[in-house]
C-alpha cells in the first residue's frame, strides 16, 4: 500500500479585494468583526508544472447586505454558470487588532472550523455540502493608517486517519492498461461534466460494458453515491460496472490537491464506505483543455478502517490546512498597499494588471519585472514612435527613451498618439520631449527621457560649422544604445536607420525595425554578430545591393511627407513590441534551460520539437489584399550595414569612416568598404545596364518613403 499525500492549496489575493474589504469596514462595518462572505475561483491544473492557487478579487466579497445570521453577504452555493471556473463559498474575519489575528490560537481555530464543516457533511442536504468541501476562512487585519494589511488563510481539510491506496498511474498508462474503448468512453463523459455550467467539482463516473465489449459511462452527483454502490465495483474489473470518483485537481505533480481529502471524507461520514475507490484527479493541457491523458488516476483508495468508522462521531480528528507565508512559516502574510494608495503608484498597479492576469492564468512562467526593466531606444517620435511607445507601455515597459529632432506641427495630433493641439503651437515643441512628457501623463512613475538630436545620414553632407555638432550627436547615440536593451527603429528615410542599425551591430544590441509603404507594412527584428551563424538573421539593409543616400532630395509634398493609410502604424508598431517581448521570453527560458515553452505566443504549440516553429524574422503586410507574411533571410556577406567589413571598418576608423559615410552622396565610400562594387558591376554588366539607371532595391525592400 501507498500512503496519499496531497498539495495543500495556496491564495492569489488581487488588490481589488483588499480595496473593496477597506471600503467595507469604513463606510458599514465600522468595529463589527462579523464574517464577510466571500468567494475564490479556480480551475484545472495545468501541464505546466504551477499549481492553481484560488484566486480572490474585490467581485468576490459578497457583501451586499447584513443577513439574518450576523455575516455581511448573501447565500449561493452554486457555480454562476462560468464553464471551466469553480467557486470556492468562504469568509473573511477582519480583526480591529492586530494582535488579535497574531495571538491567535491556529489550532483552536481549526479545531472549530473543522467540526462544523464535519457537521455540514454529516446533517446538510448532498447536493449542497459538494460545493462546501472547498472552503477557506481569512483571518486578517486592516491597517487603514498605514494601508497594510495582514492575513491567513485557512483551507480546512478534515482527516481522521492517513489514507493508502494501491497505484498511482497516468492518463497514458490508465488508457494503455483499461484500453483505448473505455478510456475514450470515460474521457467523453467526464469532458460532458465539464462543460455543464454550474457543474459541481467532484462527481462520479459509472462505466457500464456491453456485450459487444464496447463502453457507455455516465455521470452522477456525489449525492448518489449511495445508490450507485448497489451491484457495481468500486475499482476496474470483477463485474461489468465500475465507479470512480472524479475531481477538479489544481495541483500538477504526483499528489493530488488536498481537495480530494475532504471529497473522501465526506463519502467516508456520510456513506461509510467500505470498499475501495478508484480516483481520476481531473487536470487540463498546457492551453487549459481538459484531456485525459493529463489526467491522474488513484486506483484502489482505501476507506478508513471499521475501528474508525463505527466511531465517527466520537473519535478524534485532526483538521489542516493553514497557508505558510513566504519563508515556509505558519505565519500570516502581508499585503503593503500604502504604495498604492498614492494616486502615481495606484495607476501603475491598474496599469500592470492585464500583465498581472496573464501571469495567473495564461503564462505562469511571462518575466512580468525583467520586461518592466528593460531600457528601450526609440529613434524616432513621429507615427511608429508614437505606436510603439503606446504598447510598450501595455507591456509594463517604464525605461524609454526618444531620440528625434523634429517638432509637432498642426497635421501630427491626428495620426501621431502622444501629442496635443497645445503641443504644435508657437512652432511645435521638440517631438521626442513632447512625446516623453505624455507618456508620463499616462504612467507617471514612468522613466521617459528624450534627446533632441538629429541623426546622421549616409548623403547627408557635414559642413564643416556641423562637425562638433554630429560628432556629438554619435556619441550620445552609441551611449544610448549600447546601454538599451532593445532599440527600434521607426524614422521615415531609409538612411536615418544606417547608424543606428551598424551600432546595434557593434554592440550586440537587439534591433527591431518598422517601416510603411502607402498601405503596406514591415516589422522585422535584426540577427546580431553573437547568434549562431546557422541562426542568424538579416537586417534591414541585407537586402539591399546599393548604399543609402539622401533620399529628401527634388521631392514634391507627397514625397516629403508620409504618406500612408491611418492604421498601418499601429498594427506594425504593435508587431514590432510583439516580436521583441516573444524573443526577448525565448531567449530567457533557453537562458533558465527551462522546458516551458513560450506557448501563450503561439511558438511551440501542439508540435513537436523538430517541427517547432521559428519566432518571425520580417513580417511583411498588405492592406490592399489584408494579407500578412512572415520570411526568414540570412544576412547578407556583404551588407552595407551589418556585414563584417562594415563593422571592422568603423571598429577601425571610428568617426572618421562614418564622416566620409555622411559625406559621400553617391553612396561609394559604403559600396567600397562593403565589398558589393564588384558585385554591382558584375551584375549590371549582366543586365546590359548603366550604373546610373540602377538605384533602387533589386529585392523590395519597405521603407516609409516607398512602397514594398
Amino acid at each position: 500500500m501507498l500512503l496519499l499525500q496531497f498539495t495543500g492549496w495556496s491564495s492569489a489575493v488581487d488588490p481589488s479585494f483588499w480595496h473593496k474589504i477597506a471600503e467595507l469596514k469604513l463606510n458599514r462595518m465600522h468595529l463589527s468583526e462579523k464574517e464577510i462572505e466571500c468567494e475564490s475561483e479556480f480551475h484545472m491544473s495545468r501541464n505546466d508544472g504551477v499549481d492553481v492557487p484560488m484566486f480572490v478579487n474585490g467581485g468576490n466579497v459578497l457583501a451586499d447586505e447584513d443577513d439574518a445570521n450576523g455575516a455581511y453577504g448573501g447565500k449561493n452555493d452554486k457555480n454562476d454558470g462560468i464553464i471551466g471556473c469553480w467557486r470556492a463559498r468562504g469568509d473573511a474575519m477582519n480583526f480591529n487588532v492586530k494582535e488579535r489575528l497574531f495571538e491567535m490560537k491556529p489550532n483552536e481555530e481549526a479545531k472549530r472550523i473543522g467540526q462544523d464543516l464535519l457537521d455540514a457533511m454529516k446533517t446538510m442536504d448532498a447536493d449542497v455540502v459538494v460545493n462546501r468541501l472547498n472552503t477557506f476562512r481569512v483571518f486578517m487585519h486592516a491597517d487603514l493608517k498605514k494601508w497594510k494589511f495582514f492575513y491567513w488563510f485557512f483551507f480546512p481539510s478534515v482527516m481522521f486517519a492517513p489514507y493508502e491506496f494501491v497505484e498511482k498511474r497516468s492518463g497514458d498508462e490508465e488508457e494503455t492498461l483499461c484500453g483505448n474503448e473505455n478510456a475514450k468512453s470515460r474521457a467523453e463523459c467526464m469532458k460532458s461534466w465539464l462543460d455543464k455550467p454550474q457543474s459541481d467539482f467532484a462527481w462520479c463516473v459509472e462505466t457500464v460494458r456491453k456485450e459487444n465489449n464496447t463502453y457507455v459511462s455516465s455521470n452522477h452527483a456525489l449525492s448518489k453515491f449511495m445508490e450507485l454502490c448497489k451491484d457495481v465495483t468500486l475499482t476496474e474489473g470483477g463485474t461489468d460496472r465500475t465507479l470512480e470518483i472524479c475531481f477538479v485537481d489544481t495541483a500538477t505533480g504526483d499528489a493530488p490537491s488536498i481537495s480530494l481529502l475532504n471529497v473522501l471524507t465526506f463519502l467516508d461520514v456520510r456513506f461509510q464506505r467500505t470498499k475501495p475507490i478508484d480516483v481520476a484527479c481531473i487536470r487540463a493541457n498546457n492551453k487549459g483543455i481538459f484531456e485525459f491523458k493529463t489526467c491522474l488516476f488513484l486506483k484502489q483508495v482505501q476507506p478508513l478502517k471499521n475501528e474508525v468508522l463505527e466511531n465517527i462521531n466520537t473519535i478524534g480528528f485532526k483538521c489542516i490546512g493553514w497557508e505558510r507565508d513566504d519563508k515556509n512559516r505558519l505565519k500570516p502574510r502581508k499585503a503593503d498597499l500604502s504604495s498604492a494608495m498614492d494616486p502615481e503608484k495606484l495607476a501603475r498597479e491598474a496599469v500592470d494588471l492585464n500583465l498581472k492576469l496573464m501571469r495567473w492564468r495564461q503564462a505562469p512562467t511571462l518575466h512580468v519585472d525583467a520586461i518592466s526593466k528593460s531600457k528601450i531606444v526609440l529613434v524616432g517620435a513621429g507615427t511608429l514612435g508614437c505606436s510603439v511607445a503606446r504598447t510598450l507601455l501595455g507591456w509594463g515597459v517604464r525605461n524609454i527613451t526618444f531620440i528625434d529632432d523634429g517638432r509637432v506641427s498642426f497635421s501630427n495630433p491626428a495620426r501621431q498618439s502622444l501629442f496635443t493641439f497645445e503641443d504644435c503651437l508657437d512652432g511645435g515643441k521638440p517631438k521626442a520631449r513632447a512625446a516623453a512628457e505624455r507618456l508620463k501623463d499616462i504612467v507617471p512613475d514612468i522613466n521617459a527621457n528624450y534627446i533632441e538630436m538629429r541623426v546622421p545620414m549616409p548623403g547627408h553632407a557635414v559642413a564643416e560649422v556641423e562637425r562638433d555638432e554630429v560628432l556629438e550627436s554619435i556619441d550620445a547615440l552609441e551611449k544610448e544604445i549600447r546601454n538599451a536593451d532593445a532599440v527600434f527603429l521607426l524614422t521615415d528615410t531609409r538612411e536615418s536607420r544606417w547608424l543606428p542599425t551598424v551600432l546595434c551591430a557593434v554592440h550586440n544590441i537587439q534591433c527591431y525595425n518598422c517601416a510603411l509603404g502607402f498601405d503596406t507594412y514591415l516589422a522585422m527584428r535584426h540577427g546580431v554578430p553573437t547568434d549562431a551563424l546557422s541562426n542568424r538573421k538579416g537586417c534591414y539593409f541585407c537586402n539591399d545591393v546599393v548604399a543609402p543616400i539622401d533620399s529628401t532630395r527634388d521631392r514634391s509634398l507627397d514625397q516629403q511627407c508620409t504618406v500612408t493609410r491611418p492604421g498601418l502604424a499601429q498594427i506594425a508598431g504593435a508587431l514590432a513590441v510583439e516580436l521583441w517581448v516573444t524573443a526577448s521570453e525565448e531567449a530567457r527560458r533557453k537562458d533558465e534551460k527551462s522546458n516551458a515553452s513560450s506557448s501563450i505566443f503561439g511558438i511551440h504549440d501542439d508540435l513537436a520539437e523538430h517541427e517547432a516553429s521559428e519566432i518571425p524574422h520580417q513580417i511583411r503586410g498588405s492592406l490592399r489584399q489584408f494579407t500578412q507574411t512572415i520570411f526568414q533571410a540570412p544576412p547578407f556577406t556583404n551588407c552595407v550595414a551589418c556585414s563584417e567589413n562594415v563593422l571592422r571598418e568603423y571598429r577601425e576608423n571610428g568617426k572618421a569612416f562614418l564622416l566620409s559615410v555622411f559625406n559621400s552622396d553617391k553612396g561609394d565610400v559604403l559600396e567600397l568598404a562593403s565589398g558589393i562594387r564588384d558585385l554591382l558591376k558584375g551584375l549590371r554588366e549582366d543586365d546590359g545596364e548603366d550604373d546610373d539607371d540602377n538605384d533602387g532595391d533589386i529585392f523590395g525592400a519597405c521603407s516609409e518613403e516607398e512602397d514594398f
